[in-house]
């Protein structure tokens, strides 16, 4: 569920196989998004057709998008109760018009009027949807406890010094120790330094003087995780 501000971060980090982008300065961005609503057990779909029950088409899907529950037959003017047994997670909901005026139309008196909720298992009216929704209802929820996908950071530190320099750095990593690779990509994506060393809190000398100036991006693989850095070459 995230800390409540729905943001939503990205970063490029590298492009084409590892490279870097050739301008930097818009490798980020930020978005804010909407949570779907998270219902903690699991619910009814509560709903009456009209008298054009052929029109109607009901599809929950989960967040794969395989179908965990479908009614595409009905009966003219019927309440139905589908009660939705479903695991935990992420799903979407699609209820159809194929005459694209909703269960209810002002202008059609001869379609009749039916309705779409959302029940709690004890009957407690969790949502009501507008019956003039033309062609389709649609929405995502969640059922239970909604996990998000963590990130893995790496945990140690990972620095150079000088940089900017004229190509030669030296890069200290703290926290790790044990087998570790490093990897150096110039601005075109081309692996300029390969190299697979035994981390033991020694300095990391690095020798760009033969390469173009640029900016280059630095890669330190270790079972903690991998870090990256940007050496600038002037």
């Amino acid at each position: 569920a995230g800390d409540g501000e729905n943001r939503f971060d990205v970063e490029i980090v590298g492009v084409n196989d590892g490279g870097l982008d050739g301008y930097g300065d818009n490798d980020r961005y930020s978005t804010h998004f909407a949570m779907p609503v998270t219902y903690p057990e699991n619910f009814v779909i509560w709903y009456k057709t009209n008298n054009r029950p052929n029109e109607n088409d009901l599809f929950v899907r989960d967040f794969q998008g395989n179908v965990v529950m479908s009614r595409t037959t009905h009966t003219a003017n019927t309440v139905y109760r589908d009660t939705l047994e479903l695991p935990p997670g992420c799903y979407e909901l699609e209820f159809t018009d194929s005459g694209n005026d909703g269960l209810s139309y002002w202008a059609d008196d001869d379609a009749g009027n039916g309705y779409f909720r959302f029940r709690s298992l004890t009957n407690v009216n969790l949502r009501t949807f507008e019956p003039e929704f033309g062609h389709r209802i649609y929405t995502a929820f969640g059922i239970g406890s909604i996990t998000g996908v963590s990130t893995q950071d790496a945990e140690f530190s990972f620095t150079a010094r000088p940089n900017p320099s004229d190509g030669r750095f030296t890069l200290a990593a703290e926290g790790i120790f044990g087998p570790a690779r490093l990897e150096v990509v110039d601005p075109t994506g081309r692996l300029v330094i390969s190299t697979n060393l035994i981390m033991d809190q020694r300095n990391i000398p690095v020798d760009l003087t033969s390469e173009a100036d640029g900016i280059y991006l630095v890669r330190l693989v270790h079972e903690a995780g991998t870090s990256l850095l940007r050496l600038a070459k002037r």
